[in-house]
């Protein structure tokens, strides 16, 4: 089978970043005989313009158990504004231009895969084009989720655009693949049709192989030398306005103004859109504890949380049931079986499991009480979360998940 993807912000392992997603389904894919190409835009605020050493000509040809990433031109962006919206333009009208021009053999199938509705509406004009399937898959749900975050007006344009594209790309699919549960009253809501039978529940998954005598890497050494001996508690993932990273630093200094004589120090990890602004903070707040790293490969990331103390995993709070269920960085944190400060929202693994110190999001406070609950049970040697690890084992498992994923895109 010839399967296509679109995905603007899909990352290999070798750079990381959140959107691993397709290059793990990919990988399975290819193991199975099928051929994978994945469409990526020329820059994100993920992996910025490094995706395209990664990418491979449009010409290369589709072989057997092949894989090529091909990227199409689009703007760079600094921020959630107008250049990105420009940007998601860019990938769905360069994507129809390149395509266009190219000879390459004819997809079975096409996954167009959000955050950005354009990914959709690229997936649907290219499969009426060459007569094949689509398969819409929704991670992000936009514009639902960025209004529940408060980063987008119901009233702006923008809102009613995305709408506009999102029902129908619902429509024009053959299947509906989501990494949340229970979707459909909102894809029903949006179309005003029952569209309960081409709905797929499949969230991401890992390779769990990785985190068995995990390597540690260069990237890994390096990091942890800067602490010179001190316990880590670190952060990977992200700098973006969902990530609620300014209530963490504040919790931070909270809990560093009660207990000054705390030998825990702070990892931050990763690149996004506010990063500059929360370093800026964290310097406001004099936060002589906290250090900030760039992003560190996939690969790398298994090392990494081997050798922390603990983690943690921050979000805004989201007018949805399941804002972060299937969080590649929430997964990694759980396989790993190292103790995690989490944002207390429903949907999330970690309220099934209940191995978490739980904050409100938004609140330092709640930040600060819930790291001084973690460093008093590191303390006292409580450092294993077994049933975090056994729930990615059971329910994670990315050979399993992408034999679920087949059978959709076989299935007629």
């Amino acid at each position: 089978m010839n399967i296509w993807i679109f995905n603007h912000y899909a990352s290999t392992l070798a750079l990381g970043g959140a959107e691993t997603r397709h290059i793990e389904f990919g990988h399975a894919f290819v193991k199975k005989g099928h051929k994978v190409r994945i469409f990526v835009g020329s820059y994100s605020h993920l992996t910025g313009d490094r995706m395209r050493q990664f990418c491979s000509p449009f010409a290369v040809a589709d072989e057997t158990g092949s894989l090529h990433f091909h990227s199409f031109e689009t703007r760079r962006y600094e921020s959630n504004g107008l250049d990105r919206f420009l940007a998601s333009i860019d990938y769905y009208r360069a994507g129809m231009k390149t395509i266009g021009e190219q000879r390459i053999e004819k997809p079975d199938v096409i996954i167009a895969s959000s955050p950005h509705p354009y990914a959709w509406k690229i997936g649907w004009r290219i499969a009426e084009k060459l007569d094949t399937k689509l398969i819409v898959e929704v991670r992000d749900v936009w514009p639902r989720d960025l209004i529940s975050a408060g980063k987008l007006s119901r009233r702006n344009p923008v809102s009613s655009l995305f709408r506009s594209i999102e029902k129908k790309a619902y429509l024009k699919s053959r299947k509906i693949v989501s990494l949340l549960p229970n979707i459909e009253e909102h894809v029903n809501s949006v179309t005003k049709q029952n569209l309960k039978d081409r709905i797929v529940f499949i969230p991401n998954g890992i390779n769990i192989s990785r985190f068995v005598n995990p390597k540690i890497t260069k990237e890994v050494t390096e990091i942890v030398e800067r602490f010179s001996s001190k316990k880590i508690i670190a952060y990977l993932g992200s700098h973006g306005p969902t990530n609620d990273l300014e209530t963490v630093l504040k919790g931070i200094k909270e809990f560093n103004d009660k207990r000054p004589e705390s030998d825990y120090h702070f990892a931050f990890i990763g690149q996004g859109s506010e990063k500059k602004k929360i370093i800026e903070l964290s310097e406001s707040l004099a936060l002589d504890k906290v250090l900030f790293f760039e992003q560190i490969p996939k690969e790398s990331v298994p090392g990494l949380l081997s050798v922390v103390d603990a983690l943690i995993f921050p979000l805004v709070k989201f007018d949805i049931d399941t804002p972060a269920v299937s969080s590649y960085k929430l997964l990694d944190y759980m396989a790993s079986g190292k103790p995690v400060i989490s944002a207390d929202l429903l949907g999330l693994p970690l309220k099934e499991t209940s191995e978490a110190e739980f904050y409100e999001p938004g609140n330092p406070d709640s930040f600060s009480s819930a790291l001084e609950r973690l460093v008093n049970k590191l303390d006292k040697g409580e450092t294993l979360c077994r049933k975090n690890m056994s729930y990615v084992r059971e329910k994670r498992d990315i050979v399993k998940l992408a034999e679920q994923y087949e059978r959709v895109l076989i299935d007629d």
